[in-house]
């Protein structure tokens, strides 16, 4: 369908170029079984693929009241789309039409009272009785998400890290992501690069990124001012480094990050992980350092260095 109205507060930018689309859909390597989950619907250019292949269950959310209307009407009809119903505990503000029942621990119907994951857990039940695609409109930021075996999505760009960042706290196969070009290089971008960001780091720290394909910005309607890029994220089996205190080490990253221009003695003292007045003697090969000179395994060897010489960080 030809997008014709956009809502500028919600970042919308509508897929209109088909091929492109498909490539995504063909990348997510949807098995027989699967739980998808995709976050803006708009138009339906993914939904209406995603229904073509052997998925299971397909989720979709939608901010906009009208596009998840649309989907939910048009979808109904052919793939047993679930009618609108009301979640106890969600409210107005996060979903006041949310298009699912509840399963957790294999009950539906259940309250949602907060918390990403609450209302759902457990594995999604997967009975043929069930509604195959269940459109959601709520703000997906918000709302719980359900388990799900591959994310596939056209995401507004002005979520984009706090998305990210949601996204990878679940477990989940495989998610073809699409970003603005810049976002998708902080993503990939190692030490050197200009792009090279904490963003990236926490995302490949558990994850495998590959950049797929750069996307023109004449791909959409209306088209954004930068092209975009289509990003492939997997789950490590194991982390990228090994670190003895994981909260110590994003705290270390980000604390370097937001002070990149400075050494990295001193970007320790401004961000307080290390008291000013008691300044460590760090180890003479990081401590005059930037970080975007850093690769990640520097950063685990200075975070571990820090576990092991501050008190108060030995558990």
């Amino acid at each position: 369908m030809t997008p014709t109205r956009r809502r500028k507060r919600l970042g919308q930018h509508f897929l209109v170029d088909r091929n492109i689309a498909r490539y995504q859909v063909s990348i997510a390597e949807i098995e027989e079984g699967d739980v998808v989950l995709e976050i803006g619907g708009g138009h339906g250019a993914l939904t209406d693929l995603l229904v073509q292949t052997p998925a299971f269950r397909i989720y979709v959310f939608e901010k906009d009241t009208l596009l998840a209307g649309e989907l939910r009407a048009r979808h109904d009809e052919r793939h047993g789309t679930e009618k609108t119903g009301e979640v106890p505990g969600l409210g107005a503000e996060r979903a006041e039409e949310v298009g699912w029942e509840v399963a957790r621990g294999g009950t539906r119907g259940g309250e949602v009272e907060g918390g990403d994951d609450v209302g759902w857990g457990g594995e999604v039940e997967r009975t043929p009785a069930e509604p195959r695609v269940r459109i959601i409109r709520g703000d997906a930021l918000k709302v719980p998400w359900p388990e799900f075996d591959v994310f596939v999505s056209n995401i507004p760009y002005t979520i984009s890290s706090p998305l990210t960042f949601k996204l990878i706290e679940k477990r989940f196969r495989r998610a073809v992501v699409m970003y603005q070009w810049e976002f998708a290089r902080r993503l990939v971008a190692g030490p050197g690069e200009k792009e090279y960001s904490r963003i990236g780091v926490k995302v490949q720290y558990g994850h495998h990124v590959t950049l797929a394909r750069k996307v023109p910005r004449t791909a959409f309607s209306p088209p954004p001012r930068v092209d975009s890029a289509i990003v492939v994220i997997e789950p490590r089996d194991r982390p990228a480094v090994e670190v003895a205190d994981e909260k110590l080490f994003f705290e270390v990253v980000d604390v370097l990050f937001r002070y990149r221009r400075k050494k990295i003695e001193n970007a320790l003292a401004l961000g307080g992980v290390v008291d000013d007045s008691r300044r460590l003697s760090l180890p003479p090969d990081l401590a005059g350092k930037r970080v975007d000179s850093l690769p990640m395994e520097e950063l685990a060897r200075l975070s571990n260095w820090l576990h092991e010489h501050l008190t108060g960080r030995t558990g």
